[in-house]
């Protein structure tokens, strides 16, 4: 599944073997925002959100108030998405639940922050329009502008900004 939130984009995959998720990020920015991660001073390139907790057992960690916040989160520099962390699926519901709650805009794509996070998911949002347009109730050329003006038979150039 892909996530994309005004903070990030993520993918999500059940992790092999086990029931957990694997969630993966091309951007560290992107789990630092959206799980509130922080890099860590470790070598092996975990991530600790409280530096002070990472010598706890993993239980007591899991029992810790931002335990979504606590888990570890591993580089893999090979991966098209780099960034990993496992998360259990009620810990990954929670926070879907707290992001669909928190959403306070009216137009996704203004809300984003980044400008080239914008503009790659402003380039997603065409490619997903153009694929869309054969199945719209209207005929399959029908273009629809940024103000939701419909044109029939023409296609709309938007200009490099």
């Amino acid at each position: 599944m892909w996530i994309a939130t005004n903070e990030g984009w993520i993918s999500v995959v059940k992790r092999r073997g086990t029931n957990q998720l694997l969630v993966r990020a091309r951007k560290e920015e992107h789990l630092i925002a959206m799980f509130g991660k922080r890099h860590s001073s470790r070598e092996d390139g975990r991530w600790h959100t409280h530096p002070n907790d990472k010598h706890l057992p993993f239980r007591e960690r899991r029992s810790h108030p931002d335990f979504p916040l606590s888990q570890e989160i591993f580089v893999d520099p090979d991966a098209d998405y780099p960034y990993r962390m496992y998360i259990t699926r009620t810990v990954f519901r929670q926070l879907m639940n707290k992001w669909i709650t928190n959403i306070d805009y009216d137009n996704f794509k203004a809300s984003v922050p980044d400008p080239t996070y914008a503009r790659a998911l402003n380039d997603v949002w065409y490619t997903m329009y153009q694929w869309g347009l054969p199945h719209r109730p209207v005929d399959e050329y029908t273009t629809l502008d940024d103000f939701g003006l419909v044109y029939a038979n023409e296609r709309i150039a938007y200009e490099e900004e």
